[in-house]
């Protein structure tokens, strides 16, 4: 007996690499993160600061600061309001960076006073990786009449 119908042929060899257009995407890919990660823009010039010490910083970071916490152990709130300046720093000197930290205080204490904030947080930082890891030193001042007579924490 013979069948009537012809059997199915089978179905072409795929011949085109299915993956012919994964190698050029991936490679515009990295080159797009590349040229966002290396050079990105820098942003606005940095303030600069002429300390009473003689130097001359750049300032990172300039903010009144506010931060809270609860402590899940006991049970505590605690609040805490102060003025938080960074500034830029190598630390391969960190006698030159206390001493740049009591001249940020000199400058800003009276101004702290007069806005009410009772203490100061210094901090010489330097970053790393594109800006993506911080690393910092803080030094915190305690404001009385406007002055910042000594390191409080270090």
């Amino acid at each position: 007996m013979t069948d009537p119908s012809p059997p199915n042929p089978a179905p072409p060899v795929a011949t085109g690499r299915p993956y012919r257009w994964s190698v050029p995407l991936f490679f515009l890919l990295m080159l797009v993160v590349c040229a966002v990660v290396f050079f990105n823009d820098p942003g606005p010039p940095k303030h600069r600061w002429k300390l009473p010490t003689g130097d001359t910083i750049e300032i990172l970071t300039y903010e009144n600061w506010y931060e809270g916490s609860v402590s899940m152990i006991s049970k505590r709130v605690e609040g805490a309001h102060y003025l938080w300046v960074q500034f830029r720093s190598d630390f391969t000197d960190p006698d030159g960076d206390r001493r740049r930290a009591r001249g940020v205080a000199q400058v800003l204490c009276r101004g702290a006073d007069s806005m009410g904030i009772a203490r100061l947080k210094v901090e010489p930082t330097r970053k790393r990786f594109f800006g993506l890891v911080t690393f910092s030193r803080p030094y915190w001042f305690e404001v009385k009449h406007g002055e910042c007579p000594q390191v409080v924490l270090n």
